[in-house]
């Protein structure tokens, strides 16, 4: 699967620090509050090397990928700042 385009990750615009209880977000409710699609975080996300489900929390991608939840958040906010700025 490659990595999603930057139109396809369009989003509103995500803070540089998450708010609290971001951690304890399923990808897909994560993905619904900022307008992306899981599909596409998913896909991001694998492009990283990272594996995840929708159904699974920032806080549980992280522990299973042994990363912290922080930088879980990172990449998805790189990729929708980079989405909104081309």
């Amino acid at each position: 699967m490659k990595a999603p385009s930057a139109a396809a990750l369009q989003s509103r615009a995500m803070p540089d620090t998450p708010p609290p209880g971001t951690g304890n977000l399923s990808l897909e409710d994560f993905s619904r509050q900022y307008g992306l699609e899981a599909a596409e975080l998913l896909a991001l996300l694998e492009a990283q090397g990272i594996k995840a489900h929708a159904d699974m929390t920032l806080k549980a991608i992280a522990a299973a990928n042994k990363r912290r939840p922080m930088d879980i958040y990172e990449l998805l906010r790189k990729a929708a700042s980079s989405a909104s700025a081309g």
